[in-house]
């Protein structure tokens, strides 16, 4: 656990369905609106039933794609916030992993290129493949960590050292570029965000991790399902 984890005050302690809201709330902070709204928008990473890509795209208004495996699935909330505001779009998916494979895929080529940024929060094994795709396709990226999963990705070294705690790998994402960044968003738990800011040369970026070899599965834009 971070030292940070065991600082937080009851008033900051929040529901998992504010987690989304609040890491919006701090790319916006971060990272400007206008930035984040430029080129193809936000390319959310793993991002499960996509209660981050919601959030940006209907609640903050910053065009935002979610790309998960999985198809993204609306809770009634946001349902009924659609209904009423049929002005509203919600995100589009693509149905996969996000890897090399994805960014080599002609089809995505103009939504990489275009994006303004990669996110990504609590994306489990798929943490490492979105800071190095970004860094590869000179974007800035925002990665909240979760599970290690050191037995899975044995390669993994910090200072010779294998990664097997959180802090380990909170630090091995933050080396792979000079000028990354740690913060934290006020709720318990894994609230580490790792990022490299957009004013920053991306150029410069070093890779310590092996290129993620997990195949693309399905791509193709999906719509969002309700879920009873």
């Amino acid at each position: 656990m971070l030292e940070h984890e065991v600082a937080l005050d009851d008033e900051q302690v929040v529901s998992r369905r504010q987690r989304a809201a609040l890491f919006a709330a701090f790319l916006l902070e971060h990272f400007g609106s206008a930035a984040l709204s430029s080129g193809t928008g936000v390319l959310d990473v793993a991002g499960g039933r996509g209660e981050l890509a919601f959030e940006l795209q209907c609640v903050r208004r910053v065009p935002c794609t979610l790309i998960e495996p999985r198809p993204m699935k609306l809770d009634r909330r946001q349902a009924a916030m659609l209904r009423k505001r049929p002005e509203l779009v919600p995100p589009p998916q693509i149905q996969a992993l996000f890897d090399d494979a994805l960014c080599r895929a002609p089809e995505h080529a103009a939504l990489i290129a275009g994006a303004s940024i990669v996110v990504a929060m609590h994306p489990d094994q798929a943490t490492e493949p979105a800071v190095d795709v970004a860094l590869r396709c000179g974007k800035p990226f925002a990665v909240v960590p979760c599970c290690v999963f050191s037995r899975q990705f044995p390669e993994r070294r910090l200072d010779g050292q294998p990664v097997s705690s959180y802090e380990h790998f909170v630090e091995y994402l933050r080396r792979k570029h000079p000028r990354s960044q740690v913060a934290y968003l006020p709720f318990q738990g894994k609230n580490c965000v790792v990022y490299v800011p957009a004013d920053l040369d991306l150029e410069t970026a070093t890779t310590m991790a092996t290129t993620p070899t997990t195949p693309t599965t399905l791509a193709a834009t999906v719509t969002p399902e309700l879920n009873e």
